[in-house]
């Protein structure tokens, strides 16, 4: 268990932006760092991100975070499990970085 989670926490994607300054990227890594249940989990990092661009328009970041949320919706709530390697594959781009379990980017 942990703080967060008391059983196997359900796959969660953190999108977080290090220029954040509404949700700042320390939430979510706490939030990140505390399931000890070995929980499936994403970090998609997104180096001088703020709050909004990378949900905004059509510039970068945005269609990287779309097609990630995309992937990730697809393997874990309609069931594609198989698909899941997508994720990594889209989240490491030259607009971002992306960790799946271990520690994400200081």
């Amino acid at each position: 268990g942990g703080q967060y989670f008391s059983t196997q926490a359900p796959p969660m994607l953190f999108v977080q932006g290090t220029l954040d300054t509404w949700n700042k990227p320390a939430a979510s890594l706490q939030l990140y760092n505390s399931d000890s249940t070995g929980g499936v989990r994403y970090y998609l990092n997104l180096p001088g991100a703020s709050h909004f661009a990378p949900y905004e328009g059509t510039a970068e970041p945005e269609p990287v975070v779309a097609k990630v949320t995309v992937a990730f919706l697809n393997a874990y709530v309609d069931g594609q499990i198989g698909r899941a390697s997508r994720i990594a594959a889209l989240g490491n781009s030259r607009v971002s970085s992306l960790v799946s379990g271990g520690t994400p980017p200081s």
